[in-house]
């Protein structure tokens, strides 16, 4: 590594303390956003919100029988 992503962290912690400095004192401005950003994520994302049981696993095609195993996952989650 060559100490971009140390840098990054010290830069990104600073501005963010100093965000926290200026909320509680109540001198944020309008025009200041929130110091750590999200990148657009290009992968689909969702929330599990009051999930009971989340559970992965892998299977073969039920529909073709190949000499070669070839895995599908699978992801069941359920809300009781």
């Amino acid at each position: 590594m060559d100490g971009k992503l140390e840098e990054f962290e010290k830069d990104e912690h600073e501005r963010f303390e100093q965000y926290l400095d200026k909320f509680i004192d109540d001198t944020l401005e309008e025009s200041e956003s929130y110091p750590v950003e999200f990148p657009e994520n290009h992968f689909y994302d969702f929330e599990l919100n009051s999930i009971s049981n989340v559970s992965f696993a892998v299977a073969d095609n039920p529909f073709f029988k190949n000499e070669i195993a070839k895995y599908y996952p699978e992801a069941i989650i359920l809300n009781a």
